[in-house]
């Protein structure tokens, strides 16, 4: 998905700037009697080496409170009226940065790249 989104490129840092690291998250899945359904992989960063004022401003997570829910299910249901969910993956991928604003991650552990070595 990061490829496919095209929002990184394989860069040098400006000298001086701050390096994120990233970890690869893996996780499997499995059904109520135990079998693995799937393998769950996550490429995640570091927060830890980010240096607040410099990498980042402001974080948030919007979070709908639990009386939000009933509200929107009891207007719903009054006016007979479905519900659906979905879930964006990658909805972060589509935030925007502007254009004086660089992150800079280490490449993901196990990239090869033969111009960009580790």
């Amino acid at each position: 998905m990061l490829n496919n989104t095209g929002i990184w490129e394989l860069v040098d840092p400006l000298f001086g700037a701050n390096i994120i690291g990233l970890k690869w998250v893996f996780k499997v899945k499995k059904d109520v009697a135990g079998n693995v359904v799937y393998y769950k992989t996550c490429l995640v960063v570091q927060g830890f080496s980010q240096v607040p004022g410099v990498d980042y401003f402001n974080t948030f997570a919007s979070i709908a409170k639990l009386a939000l829910i009933h509200a929107v299910l009891a207007i719903t249901t009054a006016h007979n009226m479905e519900i659906h969910q979905i879930d964006i993956k990658g909805a972060f991928l589509n935030s925007k940065l502007t254009n004086n604003k660089c992150i800079y991650i280490w490449q993901p552990p196990g990239f090869i790249n033969s111009t960009h070595p580790l």
